[in-house]
């Protein structure tokens, strides 16, 4: 195990050849190295996130139009 502080990276199953890639590529040029990362504490991304954000967008959006045309239908009925 190998932890990166103060971000708190944790990397796993490092071998003394990883050793030398964490240090180069996380050390000096600041880019995680996805493939060593302890899965425990950096669980992978899941792009359902991505999915639930859009649809969230969506549903609101869609929310909104509705009362917008709920709301001029209601003023255009009046006049």
């Amino acid at each position: 195990m190998v932890l990166i502080l103060p971000e708190e990276t944790w990397y796993s199953h490092v071998q003394p050849r990883d050793a030398a890639v964490i240090a180069e590529q996380h050390l000096n040029a600041g880019r995680i190295v996805t493939k060593k990362l302890y899965p425990l504490f950096h669980p992978p991304r899941r792009p359902i996130g991505m999915w639930l954000a859009a649809g969230s967008f969506l549903l609101g959006f869609s929310l909104l139009l509705i009362w917008m045309l709920t709301t001029h239908a209601a003023l255009l009925s009046r006049n």
